[in-house]
């Protein structure tokens, strides 16, 4: 645009709003901001950190008067001091994903109990069963991971004898604590537990565990649910919108309801008094059946000058043409084309 100048401010510029004007709030802002630019990534997260601050310093400036200045107490007692737990909870807005919303409106009045019925009341209690919803909050899933699969093979003593049992195996997933690598006869490796001799010459009974391939299992689990899970995210998300409509339960409760009746609803519009005898409708039924076509006679009352009935009918000549104007489509004989 012709004439405009672009003032570009430099990062944390909000800084310079608070400095002389709100030192506490000031020195708390800044000594998160410093604390931040010292982590990985420290200046993405510092710009991200600039840009939450002076969005919301925007909306505050746009505040009524009394609920500006109310909102900036709030936050001077809310600052007043830098905590870690304070710190924390700063960084993990900077670091998440969402985008952030701020402030536009703040309720002066925060301390009385609220109204009790309507959209903003007070929610209390809706607040407080649903964190401890979030609390109580499980998320059950499963998980596919793939595992070593070994043929476990328990050692017969009588194995080769007149009446002995072979050697049983079976498959498994899992190998006993404890189980070594063994070099068995032709160059066979298997793991196995060791065990305790008690003679010369005893074998080791203990099962026989050789590595044959990979397989993948799927687990259940059940923790505690957390952020990025659905059910956590939908619960979450309406103790959000719970507690906004909490918040603002003083804001809105003693605003002016529009009182209409069928009496005042045209002072009410700015268009008078209600008509007598209802104006245009008071034309009879039977008046307005007689003949469908018949525009309804000339209205009065409000809607008056709104109004304007077509005095002269149109008038048609023969083949469908109307005086004044081209041929209709209907009633129109197509002869060809010539």
């Amino acid at each position: 645009m012709k004439n405009m100048r672009i003032f570009k401010k430099k990062d944390g510029g909000y800084l310079d709003a608070l400095k002389d004007t709100r030192p506490e709030l000031y020195n708390t802002i800044n000594t998160y901001r410093t604390r931040i630019g010292k982590l990985d990534e420290g200046d993405e997260k510092v710009t991200k950190f600039d840009k939450i601050a002076n969005q919301q310093l925007a909306a505050t400036r746009n505040m009524p008067a009394a609920e500006r200045e109310a909102y900036f107490k709030s936050i001077e007692k809310e600052y007043a001091k830098p905590t870690d737990e304070q710190f924390e909870k700063v960084l993990k807005q900077v670091e998440s994903d969402k985008r952030f919303v701020p402030a536009y409106r703040y309720a002066i009045d925060q301390t009385s109990y609220g109204p009790t019925k309507g959209y903003y009341r007070n929610l209390s209690k809706e607040i407080a069963d649903q964190q401890k919803k979030i609390d109580e909050l499980k998320f059950t899933g499963t998980k596919t991971r793939t595992v070593p699969e070994y043929e476990m093979t328990i050692p017969s003593p009588t194995y080769g004898l007149a009446g002995g049992t072979a050697p049983q195996t079976k498959m498994t997933t899992e190998l006993p604590k404890g189980a070594k690598l063994v070099q068995g006869q032709y160059g066979l490796q298997y793991y196995q537990e060791p065990m305790q001799f008690t003679q010369m010459g005893q074998k080791n009974t203990n099962p026989q565990y050789r590595r044959v391939g990979s397989k993948q299992i799927t687990e259940k689990f059940t923790r505690q649910a957390k952020a990025g899970d659905p059910e956590y995210d939908k619960a979450f998300a309406e103790l959000g919108r719970l507690e906004q409509r909490h918040k603002y339960r003083n804001l809105y409760s003693n605003a002016n309801k529009p009182n209409l009746t069928s009496q005042n609803v045209y002072s009410k519009l700015g268009m008078g008094s209600a008509p007598q005898g209802g104006g245009m409708l008071s034309t009879s039924y039977k008046q307005m059946t007689n003949n469908p076509m018949q525009r309804p006679p000339q209205a009065v009352g409000a809607f008056s000058k709104f109004v304007q009935p077509k005095t002269q009918p149109q008038q048609m000549n023969e083949g469908g043409e109307v005086k004044g104007k081209g041929k209709a489509v209907r009633g129109f004989k197509f002869s060809g084309v010539k």
